[in-house]
């Protein structure tokens, strides 16, 4: 009697501590090998369809994997294959619309259509190798290719905060109200712009 009370407790503590982790949002499509995993853990959890993206876990695509995932603001992201997406932070709040996100796209690429969070309602970013992104439109797609970093924007506006080269510390806008809507960064930290979406 005393080891299944003794089991039932620590069940009870392990449902506590899941239902303890904000969720971020939901995986709504996973082909491939797609995989999260908690900062801090060493747990794999093979993703599918449903299943919850937590505020601290890191997102993982496979050689032939890709997922989306409905985010609790409303956004959208689709994450391409062999990447590696951090989730730092996640705060959202329905009954004001308002929250922050950071973000890290370590290897690979992704599109994403923001939902109410972006700059207007929040703090959104979204970190790279050679820069920070925040957002201040709503559809934009990001790719590490070869080191470099290839950003679009296909609607709304980007600033690019540039962390690396001869142009650290500069800023770089692009989308419907800017000059350009295309760029690449090298590892060097080299930025070029585009009027028309490069190769």
């Amino acid at each position: 009697m005393l080891i299944r009370v003794l089991v039932l407790f620590l069940l009870s503590g392990i449902a506590t501590k899941a239902l303890a982790q904000e969720v971020a949002g939901k995986t709504m499509v996973a082909r491939g090998k797609v995989s999260a995993v908690a900062e801090n853990s060493t747990t794999k959890r093979k993703l599918k369809r449903r299943a919850p993206i937590y505020g601290n876990d890191v997102v993982t695509t496979g050689e032939k994997g890709k997922a989306q995932i409905r985010m609790t603001d409303g956004g959208m992201i689709a994450l391409k294959a062999n990447s590696e997406l951090v989730i730092s932070d996640y705060e959202f709040s329905a009954e004001n619309g308002k929250g922050s996100v950071v973000m890290e796209l370590v290897k690979g690429g992704l599109r994403s259509v923001t939902g109410a969070l972006k700059a207007e309602t929040g703090d959104y970013k979204l970190k790279t190798p050679v820069g920070s992104i925040g957002i201040r439109g709503t559809h934009y797609e990001v790719e590490i290719v070869s080191g470099t970093l290839w950003v679009a924007v296909w609607d709304g506006a980007v600033d690019l905060d540039v962390t690396s080269g001869p142009q650290a510390g500069s800023r770089l806008s692009l989308g419907n109200t800017e000059q350009y809507s295309y760029a690449s960064i090298d590892a060097g930290g080299n930025v070029n712009t585009y009027i028309a979406p490069p190769e």
